[in-house]
């Protein structure tokens, strides 16, 4: 079937054809199926009806409702199709007409039967696909095309409009079953007729984080270099199939994008030609001035390698990657069509049993962002995803809602569970948490150490839902980034009680304890003491066993959330502590974890490649790694190896895969570890 572009893959609509079913009316047109919704829009599959049966299938996107009152949302809404509709390119998604029904403005435009450059990459990275140089090189050349027209627009009074899209990215490239390639999505866009044009309202961060340029983070004013730099980065995501910028966080992924260094990860590509690096390191120049000076510059260069070495690239060559890649759909995705701001799904197929899937519009107030993985059989995981992305998955169904999905590196549940789990974090709380989070055995250790790294000073308060439905729950407080409170809310009982459980004090002795300990604002350890009622030495170790029982409970028990409350003082603690949790991290992974739950840990995040990052042996000092656990962090220090061969080199010895399995869960959940996902970088 790859090779038959007379027959398109299953699923897809035939050229000028609609899927059957029910359709709404809208003015004019037909409404066919909501193919997505934005920030600002949603978007239908839509068609105009004539004499005759004619029928003419499009896009239709339509302003949401609730934005009627807000004119300056209203005002950009009307400015992307002015903007969009004064371009004609191949190159470009036709603008038809911006129209208004009952008070709702839409923009009709161009349906494209075919696939987003995005999933293709998703797919690609899925499949272990390699899509050709050429190719690759000769898509990134027709979007440069249709941004070259763009830049080099004309307003009415002949002077240039200095168009910038400022959003481009593999979402908004759009492959033909006839190989066409597509730019869309010019919401974004901004040029001279724009009241924002110019100063720090043009150069502000509009777009998708991974794809800006170092202009853009820093701030400056932006031209038509800032396209040229992000479609460089889409070319070396086509030829690596790896995510250029993408870090664990915004936060990361901005830093990435100012620093902009290319060689590192170039490094890792020595299949790539130098004359093709050559013409990545121009595109990606940190400097705009040492950039290729505009798109139809850096055409000239890639043209200029194809003739040299002899390649003839057309649509037809990009045809038979986008036939061959929808004809072998990743497990759990539906082949389809797309537009700029959403995707079309089995419009043509049954229903699932489901139904519709409608998801709530996620709590993004103190959520602390998870990372997530997608389980695509035989051991095989990709990502990491972002929850908006793993939602747009299931609403786009690429994915079943019984899918298996792993929160942070923890074991998988079905796509649903993890979603509604989520999307769950941050009610039913008391008062206003700093943030919320996902808190599992799996990701204790990460978040200990972020707070221990960033010496925070607060309350962490994990929650588990126990039988029946009861809650537990368990206080950490924080201060400088050291423990200083571990056990229940209640200050005395608990350690006291466990005493007379265990017949090292009577009731009655438990109780004068509490009573001094309350009254005096000691602890109860030292008020056992000052009684008489144990001897020193015998209440250190049995503190320290008490330590030990309620941090293992962070690292044994199952799925729970955890929220964390900035500042405040803890009451008076039972057991007064003063622990570095970073020296404990490297224990808790060889107690608490079977050598199969951290070999799965690194199989669910993909095992990625991994090394250690810039001083991070002398970062390390605190973790109190044993003699081979250090020889072993060493060996890290090198180039970035995949844990599933470092594993292998193991061998059957069991002692060096443990220790080796401690180094790297331990330097991986508290950061000293960095890693690139090899089998799907995000895609």
């Amino acid at each position: 079937m790859a090779d038959d572009l007379s027959a398109p893959p299953r699923l897809l609509p035939m050229v000028g054809t609609i899927p059957p079913g029910p359709t709404e009316p809208f003015g004019k047109y037909r409404l066919h199926g909501q193919i997505g919704q934005g920030g600002m829009a949603e978007v239908w599959l839509a068609s105009l009806q004539g004499a005759a049966g004619f029928e003419k299938p499009l896009v239709l996107k339509r302003i949401l409702p609730e934005l009627l009152e807000k004119p300056k949302l209203v005002e950009m809404f009307i400015r992307e199709a002015k903007i969009s509709s004064g371009l004609q390119h191949a190159n470009l998604v036709q603008i038809y007409e911006l129209g208004e029904v009952d008070g709702r403005h839409y923009i009709a435009m161009e349906y494209v039967r075919g696939i987003d450059l995005y999933r293709l990459l998703f797919r690609a990275a899925v499949h272990s696909f390699e899509i050709p140089i050429p190719v690759s090189l000769h898509i990134v050349a027709e979007v440069l095309r249709g941004l070259d027209h763009a830049h080099r627009a004309l307003g009415r009074d002949g002077r240039p409009l200095g168009l910038v899209h400022h959003d481009v990215s593999p979402s908004n490239i759009l492959l033909s079953m006839e190989g066409s390639v597509k730019v869309v999505d010019f919401g974004v866009a901004r040029a001279r007729l724009d009241p924002s044009f110019g100063g720090g309202s043009f150069g502000a961060l509009r777009g998708k984080l991974g794809y800006l340029s170092p202009e853009q983070v820093e701030g400056k004013t932006v031209d038509l270099r800032s396209d040229v730099f992000a479609a460089g980065i889409c070319l070396y995501e086509l030829l690596t199939r790896k995510r250029l910028f993408r870090g664990k966080t915004a936060v990361e992924t901005l830093a990435n994008v100012r620093a902009a260094e290319l060689e590192p990860r170039l490094a890792r590509h020595p299949e790539l030609p130098d004359a093709v690096q050559a013409i990545l390191r121009r595109a990606l120049a940190r400097s705009r001035d040492r950039r290729y000076q505009g798109a139809r510059e850096f055409i000239e260069a890639i043209e200029s390698y194809l003739f040299e070495k002899g390649h003839r690239v057309g649509a037809r060559d990009v045809a038979t990657v986008v036939a061959d890649l929808l004809a072998r759909p990743a497990e759990g995705e539906r082949t389809g069509a797309k537009t700029g701001t959403g995707s079309i799904w089995t419009l043509a197929s049954p229903p699932t049993q489901t139904g519709s899937i409608i998801l709530p519009v996620p709590r993004r107030d103190r959520v602390r962002p998870s990372t997530l993985h997608v389980d695509i059989g035989n051991d095989r995981w990709i990502g990491p995803f972002s929850l908006d992305e793993l939602r747009a998955m299931l609403t786009g169904r690429r994915l079943t809602l019984e899918q298996g999905v792993s929160v942070d590196g923890g074991p998988p549940v079905p796509a649903r569970e993890a979603v509604q789990r989520l999307e769950q974090l941050g009610q039913g709380l008391e008062g206003s948490p700093h943030e919320v989070m996902a808190f599992d055995r799996m990701n204790a250790s990460a978040v200990l150490a972020r707070h221990a790294h960033e010496k925070t000073t607060g309350r962490l308060v994990v929650l588990r839902e126990a039988a029946q439905k009861e809650t537990s729950r368990q206080e950490l407080w924080f201060k400088d980034g050291k423990i200083v409170r571990l056990g229940p809310a209640s200050p005395g009982l608990p350690f006291g009680n466990s005493l007379v459980d265990r017949g090292f004090l009577t009731f009655e002795g438990s109780e004068a304890a509490a009573k001094r300990a309350g009254t005096n604002d000691l602890g109860m350890a030292p008020a056992i003491v000052r009684l008489g009622l144990m001897a020193h030495a015998d209440v250190l170790r049995l503190v320290s066993e008490t330590i030990d029982a309620r941090l293992g409970s962070l690292f044994r028990n199952s799925t729970a959330r955890a929220a964390f409350y900035t500042g405040g003082a803890p009451p008076p603690d039972p057991v007064p502590l003063d622990i570095d949790i970073i020296g404990r991290l490297s224990d808790a992974a060889r107690r608490w974890y079977t050598l199969d739950e951290l070999k799965a840990f690194f199989t669910r995040v993909g095992n990625p490649r991994v090394h250690l990052r810039p001083n991070a042996l002398a970062d390390a000092a605190p973790f109190r790694f044993q003699s081979k656990e250090s020889r072993i962090l060493r060996a890290l220090d090198g180039p970035a190896l995949p844990v599933d061969e470092l594993i292998s080199e193991m061998g059957d010895d069991e002692d060096t895969l443990r220790a080796l399995l401690t180094v790297l869960f331990t330097t991986f959940q508290s950061g000293l570890l960095a890693h690139v996902t090899r089998l799907n970088p995000g895609f």
